[in-house]
């Protein structure tokens, strides 16, 4: 399945960045909206930033994680299940450990399993997300998808 996140132009008291498994990206243009299509098979981070403030949101499909509650987001094409939410240096350490992820593991990263984005979180919000950690987290993953 698919979920279309809906970007509106970035202003001075609000943006948003979705980020996942990448299926499509469509702009009607500088300035307008944009149009994120990612499956909702693996989890979505929504990344905004309102009125200066920086919050995550770490989600996953309805049909995971049954326990969790669902959240209905104005930008977003279905309904989603909020894992955790970061913000502040949390939010700007888990973006920074995105970023590693994607150099170290091209095109791997985005498909892992969701425990494995709330243990990241977790370390990014206690401020233990070294490289080297983070290696760690995702070594174990990657075995985990091989067998």
């Amino acid at each position: 399945m698919e979920t279309v996140i809906t970007i509106p132009p970035t202003n001075v008291h609000f943006s948003l960045f979705a980020e996942g498994a990448l299926l499509s990206v469509f702009s009607m243009g500088p300035g307008m909206e944009s149009f994120v299509t990612l499956e909702d098979e693996h989890p979505i981070n929504l990344f905004y930033k309102i009125n200066g403030r920086r919050y995550l949101y770490i989600c996953t499909s309805v049909r995971e994680m049954e326990s969790l509650p669902v959240y209905k987001f104005k930008e977003v094409s279905s309904p989603l299940r909020v894992m955790t939410v970061l913000h502040g240096r949390a939010y700007d350490r888990y973006k920074r450990s995105l970023s590693y992820l994607k150099k170290r593991y091209t095109g791997k990263s985005s498909r892992f399993r969701s425990l494995f984005f709330m243990r990241l979180a977790a370390l990014c919000r206690n401020g233990m997300n070294s490289n080297r950690n983070i290696e760690i987290l995702a070594d174990k993953e990657m075995m985990y998808e091989e067998k």
